[in-house]
């Protein structure tokens, strides 16, 4: 059996994905900037440290049944400037108030179809 069969067969019983996926770029990495074995072994740790981090919030994501997923990227920063002005959002989504230990409360007008307001409380 070829080593690279082998060795993906290896990485497959011990679950480590991310390693396999990442090897050949860090391979040519290695060869191109001369890195050290350990230097070497490290990249490809972190590559699979990230790739469980990655997998396990996607599960995460996906058991909290949010529906569907929204991103700041598709988030249409002009829709209601009036109230919420683009820069204060993008503040916003850098979570400082997160770090100063701060809460945010947004409220929204009263829904006259209903008997609530809508609000984000972080």
């Amino acid at each position: 059996m070829e080593k690279r069969q082998e060795l993906e067969l290896q990485l497959k019983r011990l679950k480590m994905p991310g390693l396999w996926h990442a090897l050949e770029m860090r391979l040519s990495e290695a060869r191109e900037t001369k890195l050290g074995h350990l230097e070497f072994l490290s990249l490809l740790m972190q590559d699979e440290l990230a790739s469980r981090e990655d997998s396990m919030f996607a599960k995460r994501l996906k058991a909290a049944g949010f529906g569907v997923e929204k991103t700041f990227q598709e988030f249409d920063f002009h829709f209601n400037e009036k109230a919420l002005p683009p820069s204060t959002l993008r503040d916003l989504a850098g979570c400082h108030f997160v770090e100063q230990r701060q809460n945010l409360v947004i409220g929204g007008p009263p829904d006259p179809t209903t008997c609530y307001t809508t609000w984000l409380c972080l």
